[in-house]
C-alpha cells in the first residue's frame, strides 16, 4: 500500500519535491537508500528479493521515477517480471515517456516519471493507460500514487498530497515532510467507507507496515538531495541515509 506525492515546478526555485512511504512485508530483505555500484548511476533503495527498486532517480539523465503495486481483482502471476526492476530499467535508459506498452508483462501497476520537461503515469490495470500528471512543460503541478486507480481519489493519497501542498506555502524544511509521512491518524472518519484507503500514511503492523519514508527535493539548478528513514516492524526508525547529488 505504498503512498507517494510529488510536486512538479510548484514551488519557485524547486522542480521537484516527492515525499512518500514505502510499505512492504518486514520479512522482505532490502538495502536502503544508497547510489547503486553496476554503473547504471540510478540512487534509491533496492529490493534484494528481485533486484528492483520502489523509487529512485537516475542521476545523470535527470529522471525520477515511482512504482506502485495496482490493486487487482485477477490473480497475481508468480512468473510475472519484477515491477521493481521494470523502474530500474527506465531510470538506467530504456525509453522514458514511451513504449508503454511494456507494462503488459508486468503484474498490474502504476508507473510515474517526471524529468525537467514533463511528468506522466502510466498503468496496465485493467487495461493500458498513460497519461500527462500535470500540463505540458512549464506548467505547475501535483499529483500522488498509490495502490489505486490513477484517476480516482483516494483518502491516503488526497491526505498526503494536501500535506506536501500545506508544505509548498510553509518555510520548506524537511522535517515538516517526514512528520507528515509519519502520521498515523486514519484518512477517512469511517473506515467502512473505504476499506482500502482508510489506512494511515504511517502503517505500523508487526507483519506488513511502513518500512521506510523517502523525501527527495531538486532545486531548479539540478541540485538535488534525497533522504530516506527505515523502520522496523514496531514502527521505531533504525536508520537515516542522506545522499545529495546533480542532475545533468
Amino acid at each position: 500500500m505504498c503512498v507517494v506525492a510529488i510536486a512538479w515546478r510548484a514551488r519557485e526555485n524547486h522542480q521537484l519535491v516527492v515525499a512518500g512511504n514505502r510499505d512492504e512485508l518486514h520479512a522482505r530483505a532490502s538495502a536502503p537508500l544508497h547510489r547503486w555500484d553496476d554503473g547504471s548511476g540510478l540512487i534509491g533503495g533496492k529490493d534484494l528479493v528481485s533486484g528492483g527498486m520502489w523509487m529512485g532517480v537516475a542521476e545523470g539523465l535527470g529522471v525520477f521515477g515511482v512504482v506502485t503495486n495496482r490493486r487487482s481483482d485477477r490473480p497475481m502471476d508468480p512468473e510475472a517480471r519484477s515491477r521493481g526492476l521494470l523502474l530500474a530499467d527506465v531510470l538506467s535508459g530504456s525509453p522514458l515517456f514511451g513504449e508503454s506498452e511494456n507494462l503488459e508483462a508486468y503484474n498490474p501497476v502504476n508507473l510515474g516519471l517526471v524529468d525537467r520537461s514533463r511528468a506522466e503515469v502510466a498503468t496496465n490495470e485493467p487495461s493500458l493507460r498513460r497519461r500527462a500528471a500535470v500540463g505540458p512543460s512549464g506548467l505547475v503541478g501535483m499529483f500522488g500514487l498509490s495502490n489505486g486507480d490513477i484517476d480516482q481519489p483516494s483518502p491516503r493519497v488526497d491526505a498526503l498530497t494536501g500535506r506536501l501542498e500545506a508544505w509548498l506555502d510553509g518555510p520548506g524544511d524537511e522535517e515538516t515532510l517526514f512528520e507528515a509521512l509519519r502520521d498515523e491518524t486514519p484518512t477517512v472518519d469511517d473506515p467502512s467507507e473505504a476499506p482500502f484507503g482508510a489506512q494511515p500514511l504511517f502503517m505500523r503492523h508487526p507483519i506488513y507496515g511502513t518500512r521506510c519514508s523517502t523525501v527527495i527535493i531538486v532545486d531548479d539548478d539540478g541540485h538535488g538531495r534525497a533522504i530516506e528513514r527505515s523502520f522496523d516492524a514496531e514502527g521505531r526508525m533504525t536508520g537515516e541515509v542522506a545522499l545529495a547529488f546533480r542532475w545533468s
